[in-house]
């Protein structure tokens, strides 16, 4: 008789199988991911969101056409 059926298949090294290490690091990146996602959203919402870029011009002040030209102006003359 062959006494081989009492071992176990772990690795070399005494550590898990590989696809359980990726699924748990899959996971903890998930939760990672979510919980990051989240904040932002959070964040976001109480920053006022995109509206408070669309009702003005930097830091609130008055958009007008000259101001634009003028910034438009320098961002090409940056370039």
């Amino acid at each position: 008789m062959d006494d081989t059926a009492g071992t176990s298949t772990t690795s070399a090294s005494g550590g898990e199988h590989p696809r359980r290490r990726f699924f748990r690091r899959a996971a903890v990146a998930a939760a990672i991911a979510g919980v990051t996602a989240g904040l932002g959203i959070k964040v976001f919402a109480h920053a006022d969101g995109a509206r408070s870029w669309r009702h003005g011009g930097f830091l609130g002040a008055a958009l007008d056409p000259a101001m634009v030209d003028e910034h438009l102006d320098r961002m090409l003359r940056h370039l």
